[in-house]
């Protein structure tokens, strides 16, 4: 059976080769405005319907046994027919699929390279994800995980090939084969998922995501592990307007509670995440409540005097001040708490930052109030 024609390419129903059933395989990008980009919009919708997908992977399956090989051309087909088996939760048929064809030779063969390309890379990823979803792990495939699970990022423009649904749930389910790890592995979660998070609202992963960190907490957990976690949730509030979504979680107070227990080694291993969520605060929408004003307050007060976490709030918080100055400064100015704005300006800034602010903005009316009281 033909998948429905008005969703693809009718010229390439019948591919030649490989790169025409691939094609065939992936919906069309939207990259037009107008009229024309939500006739492609609908599309896509339609493509992703269940009914579809099963269509276009029976008539795949029948052109892949048909067409010639050449050099392991076929792969990225059998992975593009993988991912849509994950699109409709079909783990087993891909699992099988992927024996079938070779890949699982394929994989533990590469384990024996020492450098891969972006191609075994998918193959291995898609191969663990299957086969955690069917039979389970065996130890040559927490190997496969070592080989991958920093590669994430590199994979941005092969989204045909993986589902970022599957990336965060793998990672926020995976337990390592060495139970003592599994601190570092919910640490090497966190940049995955702070950089997947639009995927958590895409994918409806909220209650998921909360669940798992629930359950990290009571099973003893690394505090400052799970707080990472935390910020990402609470992030969602401020960057998405989420309907019927109210994070359990303060982003301004979680970056307190990671900088309360957050250590000279912790930061030096964890540099860049923690580097990231702080560069967040001065574009943070919400400190709109007296509270969230204290939050702040108490951040400060805990990074004051210790070298490590004032190096970090200055480069990540206090250098990017600029336009946005003066909108966050205003809950502090509604709150009267021009003593906390006093020491933003003469003990976090440096000189030279201070000096740009007083540019941008006439702050004499502030410093009047402080010196008021």
């Amino acid at each position: 059976m033909l998948p429905n024609r008005s969703l693809i390419n009718e010229q390439l129903a019948q591919p030649q080769n490989f790169t025409e059933l691939l094609s065939l395989l992936i919906p069309q990008e939207v990259d037009e405005n107008g009229e024309k980009s939500k006739v492609i919009l609908w599309k896509r919708k339609e493509f992703y319907k269940q009914n579809h997908i099963r269509s276009l992977i029976l008539h795949a399956l029948q052109m892949i046994e048909r067409l010639p090989r050449f050099h392991k051309d076929e792969i990225p087909v059998i992975l593009r027919i993988v991912c849509l088996y994950q699109e409709i939760q079909e783990y087993e048929a891909g699992y099988e699929l992927m024996k079938n064809q070779g890949l699982e030779r394929f994989v533990y063969t590469a384990l024996t390279h020492s450098s891969w390309d972006i191609i075994t890379e998918l193959t291995a990823w898609n191969y663990i994800v299957l086969k955690s979803k069917t039979v389970g792990l065996q130890d040559q495939d927490y190997d496969i995980w070592e080989r991958i699970k920093y590669k994430f990022n590199s994979w941005k423009n092969y989204e045909s090939f993986f589902s970022s649904k599957e990336v965060i749930t793998f990672v926020l389910l995976f337990v390592p084969k060495e139970k003592s790890a599994l601190n570092e592995h919910i640490m090497e979660a966190v940049p995955i998922c702070n950089s997947y998070i639009d995927y958590i609202i895409h994918y409806d992963l909220l209650s998921f995501y909360e669940t798992r960190i629930e359950q990290w907490q009571r099973c003893g957990v690394d505090n400052r592990a799970v707080i990472c976690h935390r910020i990402i949730l609470a992030q969602l509030s401020d960057i998405f307007s989420i309907a019927n979504y109210d994070s359990p979680f303060d982003f301004i107070s979680e970056c307190r509670e990671l900088m309360l227990y957050a250590d000279y080694e912790f930061l030096c291993s964890y540099h860049d995440i923690v580097a990231a969520f702080l560069s967040y605060i001065p574009f943070f929408n919400l400190i709109q409540v007296p509270r969230q004003v204290t939050y702040f307050e108490q951040l400060l007060k805990i990074c004051k005097a210790d070298e490590k976490k004032e190096e970090f709030m200055r480069r990540f918080v206090f250098s990017q001040f600029g336009h946005n100055f003066l909108s966050f400064i205003a809950p502090f100015i509604r709150n009267k708490c021009y003593g906390t704005i006093h020491d933003m300006l003469f003990y976090w800034c440096t000189e030279e930052e201070r000096l740009r602010l007083e540019k941008i903005y006439n702050l004499q009316k502030l410093y009047e109030m402080y010196a008021c009281g």
